[in-house]
């Protein structure tokens, strides 16, 4: 195909998938039903709805038919008696944290209510992820309030209290002490000062014991390559904004792997265009199965995972080859050469501004990586190790320690933070283990599958119940401070360690002295007292840190604290309510806060011979009992199983599948065409050794000769949620290849998939051009329909108004709310979607009613595929008809555009037109508003709505399907007070945050101000997304961020031509030329290449505008937050 033969991307067409490429006759019937299910029908015995209405009159129907709705109970507000000091009723307050055991999250800022904790959001002022999250963090306050945590301490299967699980441990654990019995402290990676140095106290009591880190095997082996080739075992820090080129092997960092949310961050500001930046970094992407990451880049390779490490060595030895590197590389052959001589040159001319990176678990494909990195100047620029995130922990150590725990050579265990009899692939071996193990003891929120095996089990607080910290990377620490005091009777990991070392001490004063004699020194930017570095630290949600190492010095006395930071009132009540142990605890041989000198830190350096060894390590034992490939993946909802029983994960779409509450075995459309497999089958896959059963789906972009399975799924012990959803993959995870078969069982699946049952009858929604064409026109792709809808005057002359057979709008007060969404800029990831539903009461519907089509998020991501140029089947065709063209070919490796939709607000709203007691009107600040307490039902807004985004409530939801597996009473408390939770028979959509939009301006004529600056009043959404991809504001004020963003030339309205007039724009896609692809660059293996800084604006809380909390009371100093 030459230059002129290729598609321009105004000319292509866009599916939804497969069922749709392919023009099912399924689909077909969707469409004409708008919302995927048949419309109930009567057989004229009775009087149908419509047919009353019209007898009737609307004004009678709008009387008696609001009297049958359903009723809300009757609630009365009680007022304080005595009003805590630190509370307002009615406005919120901000607090600084980090969770200690999730630092790849990065800094939060947390909403309490009340004094009650509604909202989690990034902290503005973090600097990696500048306020943006992920969905899972988004969606860990609903952890908060899980009905299935732990409630109270359990020793040997029956409830307890504190004091008798303590001397139960005291008890358990003296021999070991005593006898220099070996005992093993199992924990994910700790990275904060306090937190080690607490599990330190307690260590220090047993000679023998040993502490052993289990970690994602990715960071692992990243790490231990490192410590080959770099002489220092720490997984580095990436900055994708200062590379120009990106080439990835596996590494899906743009979702699930390592700090997605950092890293989407840092991508985006190099994948965005404007007058001021017109140029884009490249990123090249070689992968098993599509992954978010893959569905941003320029250009993909479909590879199978046997086929990654040849393919990084043979680029590993070309690139030292291209740089004159005398060191030895492994010979490696690569059906991939073109590619290879391709990258070369690409990574040639972009020496020290590009990143090359991989997802593989093979410490030499890493040790490879290290090579291309180091040979083409990236460290100390993109790539920086010295100031690297946490350790990850060391593989080989848990691999002996299990053995050691089968062979009885340790037989006593702690365990905090971990679940390997879930998350491991021995996951039976750790089960056998543990149930050896003479001690058992779980630090947990729940009976996991590794916590209901132990013999003790501690309750564990949420991370917003308790006090921490964490150095998520090198010179940069956070304090993880509570927002309200335990629900339960559970206690802090903190405490915990310290009663058991026998110096029980308020958390609070703990983690204050370990800062200020370990973290206090290496700060340079606060001069003066400790106390003024902890109340910023505290209030900033950071600090920032020299690189300089800490050494802890011999023996001193145990600290007491000299001069404490202010507490609260009840602090000192609180510290003595630490009860002591019926049974003594150990005194502590190490002190907690020993004498420390600091020294500068060992800077990593480059070593040959080593890198070399690294590279020569064998791989893991592959399996070959199989013709199929196997690829396991995280999800961007429920990753590695930890929050599989949080509802608001399970009901989030998959960004790719777009399916709710299962994994699947995703195949390839060319695969599936051959094995005869369907949407929905059930199918059994094996490797010999274990087997599963999953229902399949066809997934364009996946390897022909490979299946992929998402992990996190198939949980036994993770709650009424989560419980037996899906299949467990975990057994799979070998980190060697893994050929498994797969075989029909003749069972066919229902799926809850939340993408085709929205139509809009083919037209283009989405628009795409190329860079080159984009510098000739900044509105190329982007053609003016607005214009073809204006009308004239009796002259015949625009008038400047669109045509309508309704009065414009005119919008002439101080406010019109509108958003500008850049296509450039969304990931797909779905913090939007989790944050919306969070701030706005959505209800969790069901897996059942999922399957119904019945969802009811206001905020969805539409996925949608096209053709790359080397796809189209006919030269110039570019009207193409899957069903007469290879539409196999065209799914084989697609490109990928997402589109968030909500609520348009539009000037002419088809909803407003046809509601019969005005239940849904336009306010005079452009919002299309809801009155709740006027819906009758009809849903005649919903069939009138051309984007297909109101929601109607068939249910009272909390009281239907998910009342037996949550406690609702509990679950309620994370509800927003601010906006009103619907009842049955109520039809619902985006808002566009009106509680807040209304809180900010209580909040300015509080302050005696006129009128809302920009950055005042922040959507949900935008608060939440990662890559600043959403502005939101006032479009009556010409110097507002949304207002710009509005006028580029590349802002469009969705579906502008049937004249809407919505108030959300979105910016036109621009993907680079198709001539900077290298011929073959989006080959697909197996003969089928063929076919184929200011983001978020000017939002910053600064100074006083949230609070830290002041002691164990928990009273905290925050007054609202810029930004609403």
């Amino acid at each position: 195909m030459d230059g002129n033969d290729k598609i321009h991307p105004a000319a292509r067409k866009y599916w939804q998938g497969v069922e749709e490429l392919r023009n099912d006759p399924e689909i077909a019937s969707l469409r004409d039903l708008e919302f995927g299910v048949p419309p109930t029908m009567g057989d004229g015995s009775e009087v149908e709805r419509r047919d009353f209405l019209k007898m009737i009159g609307t004004t009678f129907a709008a009387v008696g038919m609001t009297a049958g709705c359903a009723r809300r109970p009757i609630e009365k507000v009680i007022p304080y008696v005595n009003k805590p000091e630190e509370i307002t009723p009615g406005v919120r307050a901000y607090y600084a944290t980090i969770n200690s055991l999730r630092p790849e999250w990065g800094g939060l800022l947390a909403t309490a209510r009340d004094g009650r904790p509604i909202k989690v959001d990034g902290n503005p002022e973090y600097p990696l992820s500048g306020g943006g999250s992920d969905a899972q963090c988004q969606a860990s306050i609903i952890d908060l309030y899980d009905g299935d945590r732990l409630r109270a301490p359990a020793v040997g299967g029956q409830t307890t209290d504190w004091k008798k699980l303590d001397a139960a441990v005291a008890t358990a654990l003296a021999a070991y002490k005593t006898q220099g019995k070996k005992l093993a402290i199992v924990t994910p990676t700790l990275t904060g000062a306090a937190t080690k140095a607490a599990l330190q106290a307690f260590m220090s009591s047993y000679p023998a014991s040993r502490h052993v880190s289990i970690d994602a095997e990715i960071g692992t082996a990243i790490a231990a390559a490192h410590g080959y080739t770099h002489g220092i075992t720490r997984v580095p820090l990436y900055d994708f904004h200062k590379a120009d080129l990106i080439v990835s092997f596996d590494a899906d960092f743009l979702g699930t792997w390592i700090a997605p949310t950092w890293f989407s961050r840092q991508y985006i500001p190099g994948r965005r265009v404007s007058e001021e930046h017109p140029t884009m970094s490249f990123h090249i992407q070689a992968e098993t199965n599509l992954s978010l990451t893959g569905a941003s880049c320029d250009e993909r390779l479909r590879i199978l995972p046997s086929q990654q490490r040849d393919l990084v060595m043979a680029l590993a030895g070309s690139v030292a080859k291209a740089t004159g590197y005398a060191g030895s590389v492994p010979q490696a052959k690569t059906p991939f050469t073109k590619e290879v001589a391709a990258w070369t040159k690409r990574l040639m001319a972009a020496k020290g501004k590009g990143i090359v990176i991989s997802g593989s678990t093979d410490v030499a494909v890493q040790a490879a990586i290290n090579l291309i990195n180091e040979r083409l100047g990236n460290y100390g620029k993109a790539i920086d190790v010295d100031r690297g995130m946490a350790n990850y922990g060391d593989g080989t150590q848990a691999a002996q320690l299990l053995k050691d725990l089968q062979s009885g050579a340790v037989d006593a265990v702690v365990l905090w933070g971990v679940n390997p009899v879930y998350a491991s692939s021995q996951a039976k071996t750790w089960k056998a283990a543990i149930q050896k193990a003479k001690v058992s003891v779980a630090i947990c929120d729940r009976l996991d599958e590794t916590a209901s095996l132990c013999n003790i089990q501690a309750a564990s607080s949420h991370y917003l119940e308790c006090w921490g910290d964490a150095e998520p990377t090198i010179g940069m620490a956070s304090i993880q401070q509570p927002l309200v005091r335990p629900l339960h009777d559970t206690r802090g990991p903190i405490t915990t360690w310290l009663t058991w070392a026998g110096q029980p001490q308020n958390e609070r004063e703990f983690i204050a002295e370990v800062w200020k004699a370990l973290i206090f020194p290496r700060q340079e930017t606060v001069t003066g007292t400790f106390q003024k570095f902890w109340d910023k630290s505290l209030h900033d949600g950071l600090a920032q840190l020299t690189p300089r190492h800490v050494i802890v010095g011999g023996p001193a006395a145990a600290p007491t604290p000299s001069a404490p930071p202010p507490v609260a009132t009840n602090a000192a009540a609180a510290a003595a309510a630490v009860a002591a142990p019926a049974v003594p605890m150990p005194e502590a041989a190490t002190p907690v806060a020993a004498p420390i000198k600091l020294i500068d830190p060992i800077l990593a350096e480059f070593r040959p011979r080593l890198a070399t060894d690294a590279m020569a390590i064998k791989p893991a034992a592959a399996s070959t009992n199989g013709a199929f490939e196997l690829a396991l993946y995280y999800s961007v909802a429920v990753g590695d199983g930890k929050q599989a029983n949080n509802p608001f994960l399970q009901e989030l779409p998959d960004p790719l599948t777009k399916c709710t509450w299962d994994n699947l075995m995703l195949i390839s459309p060319r695969a599936a065409s051959k094995a005869k497999i369907e949407l929905g089958d059930v199918v059994e896959v094996t490797d010999g050794k274990t087997t599963i059963e999953l229902p399949a789906m066809l997934q364009p972009g996946l390897h022909d000769q490979a299946v992929a399975i998402a992990l996190g799924y198939g949980r036994t012990k993770a709650g009424r949620v989560g419980n037996n959803l899906g299949a467990d993959a975990w057994p799979f995870a070998t980190g060697g290849v893994i050929k498994v078969n797969f075989k029909k069982t003749g069972v066919k699946a229902k799926l809850g998939l939340e993408q085709t049952h929205p139509s809009y009858e083919h037209r283009n929604i989405v628009r795409e051009t190329t860079l080159a064409e984009w510098k000739k026109n900044p509105k190329a792709g982007n053609p003016d329909l607005e214009a073809n809808l204006m009308g004239t005057d009796k002259d015949g002359k625009p008038d400047g108004l669109p045509k309508s057979v309704w009065k414009p709008h005119k919008f002439d007060g101080k406010y019109r709310w509108g958003q500008v969404i850049d296509l450039n800029a969304c990931t797909g990831c779905g913090a939007c979607v989790v944050a919306c539903n969070i701030e706005n009461n959505i209800p969790v519907v069901g897996r059942s009613e999922v399957h119904r089509k019945r969802d009811m998020h206001w905020l969805r991501i539409d996925r949608y595929y096209s053709e790359r140029p080397e796809a189209t089947p006919k030269k110039g065709d570019y009207d193409w008809d899957p069903v007469e063209d290879d539409w196999l070919g065209l799914a084989d490796n697609p490109q990928v555009i997402f589109q968030p939709m909500m609520c348009q607000h539009c000037e002419n709203a088809g909803c407003e037109t046809v509601c019969p007691v005005l239940a849904t009107v336009h306010t005079p600040e452009g919002l299309n508003a809801m009155a709740y307490n006027r819906c009758i039902g009809t849903r005649y807004c919903a069939n009138n709505c051309a984007y297909k985004v109101r929601r109607f409530n068939w249910f009272q939801y909390p009281q239907g399907e998910m009342a037996d597996n949550r406690d609702y009473k509990l679950a309620s408390l994370a509800l927003n007070p601010d906006v009103t939770v619907r009842s049955r028979g109520v039809m619902e959509k985006c808002s566009m945050c009106v509680q807040r939009i209304q809180a900010a301006k209580s909040e300015i004529l509080r302050q005696g101000k006129e009128t809302l600056k920009d950055g005042d009043v922040r959507s949900a959404c935008e608060d939440a997304c990662p890559t600043g991809g959403i502005v939101f504001g006032n479009l009556n004020d010409p110097d507002s961020a949304v207002n710009k963003a509005r006028q580029d030339p590349r802002s469009y309205r969705a579906l502008e031509e049937i004249n809407t007039r919505p108030s959300i724009w979105y910016q036109t896609r621009v993907r680079h030329d198709w001539d900077m692809m290298p011929e073959g660059g989006n080959a697909n293996v197996g003969g089928h290449g063929g076919h184929s800084k200011g983001a978020h604006g000017k939002d910053s809380h600064g100074k006083g505008s949230h609070g830290h909390q002041g002691g164990d009371a928990h009273h905290g100093a925050g007054h609202g937050k810029k930004g609403g």
